[in-house]
């Protein structure tokens, strides 16, 4: 009974992910948008993984630019930090390291950094294709789908902008979305 419970859990978290991203696929009104304090928002999402992170021994370390603003959905913009911040949390190695940054020049970023244990460089291009798990040992464990970096891109492209991940020792990930 527990285990039909669990998997009825785990799909309907799944169904509901899935019924997000055909949302986000949908055409977005200009006037659905509203100016979003990004960098408040950003600090707020923060704010609320950096006990976890902590209590699971790991490094955090917020930068945070003041006063960047967007047009957008505060709830998705909401979302896809909380995305990104998840995916580190659950990805960094024992005693590893999560950075959230987010600055402006001329565009806006936002980048989640973490170490892993290992990340192979050719497939941070996979990582956004829906249900694709770079470490299928461990899905049971993180409790994920592979769904959530495919709603964050949907996210991101919805906002006007586009998402990468990039590892340059294979031993730590950086996702950078760029509005």
């Amino acid at each position: 009974v527990d285990s039909i419970k669990n998997q009825t859990r785990r799909l309907n978290h799944l169904v509901k992910n899935l019924l997000e991203l055909s949302k986000l696929d949908e055409a977005v009104p200009a006037d659905q948008f509203t100016d979003v304090d990004l960098s408040a928002l950003v600090g707020e999402v923060a704010e609320t993984f950096e006990v976890p992170a902590q209590a699971a021994g790991k490094t955090y370390q917020a930068d945070i630019q003041p006063d960047i603003y967007i047009s957008g959905s505060r709830d998705e913009l909401y979302k896809l930090t909380s995305i990104l911040l998840d995916n580190a949390l659950k990805y960094t190695n024992d005693s590893g390291t999560i950075k959230i940054s987010l600055q402006k020049q001329r565009r806006i970023t936002l980048s989640v950094y973490n170490t892993c244990e290992s990340i192979d460089p050719e497939k941070t291009g996979r990582l956004f294709e829906r249900f694709y798990r770079a470490d299928e040992s461990r899905s049971r464990e993180t409790g994920g789908s592979g769904i959530g970096l495919s709603i964050a891109q949907a996210i991101v492209e919805r906002h006007g902008g586009r998402i990468s991940a990039s590892t340059e020792d294979g031993k730590s990930i950086t996702f950078t979305a760029v509005f």
